[in-house]
């Protein structure tokens, strides 16, 4: 509890109102946060520590950073300042171009220049290739190339094998081996007899391009009964 007392002093000192603190009071404060770094090392493995787990890494995740635009670019730096230790691992999900975007509209408030306006100005284009080169240097080291972990294009998870576990309450008998981008449609067909259809060289836009509205349409649709029969398994007419 200490430990966390002081850290969050600390963090009151470097965000909080420094206009309600005198001179002096100000500078002990910002000669305390020179060492939050090395206390937030001290509080994790303490908490660690206290919940039998001295020997663990805390994971810390953090989902779709690059939402919150205004913000976005000084939580990344709080958290490389002061979160990269080494009993933590901070597991961010983002889309890199999104926060790059973000990166470069804030260094280009500095540049006092627009940035994405089309302006063939020569100013302005050598403004905005030193402002894409800062964020390509700030990505690299917030995140290395070698630490990061992509995931499926739709073109590759769309071709996977679609295998629902019998163990799971919604389960479904599918046909071995049937493709995710074949069983929406098929779905559809057998719960309300649409038809949807993919080409030979595309996919149907019925189909969802990412992995969370699959799984939203797929669980709706097996929750359904098939056409012509109600829960019960009785014949109806629609």
């Amino acid at each position: 509890v200490e430990a966390f007392v002081l850290v969050q002093k600390e963090l009151q000192s470097i965000f909080g109102d420094k206009k309600a603190q005198d001179g002096l009071e100000f500078l002990v404060n910002m000669a305390a946060t020179v060492e939050i770094r090395k206390d937030i090392y001290e509080l994790v493995s303490k908490y660690l520590a206290y919940i039998g787990k001295e020997n663990a890494i805390l994971l810390l995740s953090i989902d779709d950073i690059d939402i919150d635009t205004a913000n976005a670019h000084s939580m990344c730096e709080q958290l490389r300042k002061y979160f990269m230790q080494p009993n933590m691992v901070v597991l961010m999900s983002l889309k890199v171009d999104q926060l790059s975007d973000i990166i470069c509209r804030k260094y280009a408030k500095e540049y006092g220049v627009k940035y994405g306006i089309d302006n063939q100005k020569q100013e302005y284009s050598e403004a905005v290739s030193d402002i894409n080169e800062r964020a390509e240097r700030y990505l690299a080291k917030l995140l290395p190339a070698h630490q990061r972990i992509y995931m499926p294009k739709p073109e590759e998870f769309l071709d996977y094998e679609l295998v629902i576990p019998e163990s799971d309450k919604w389960s479904y008998k599918l046909v071995d081996g049937i493709r995710v981008k074949q069983v929406i449609p098929e779905l559809i067909f057998l719960k309300t007899r649409y038809l949807f259809y993919n080409s030979v060289d595309s996919v149907s836009y019925i189909v969802p391009r990412n992995l969370r509205d699959i799984r939203q349409l797929l669980k709706l649709l097996v929750q359904l009964p098939d056409f012509g029969h109600d829960d019960t398994g009785r014949h109806h007419g629609i």
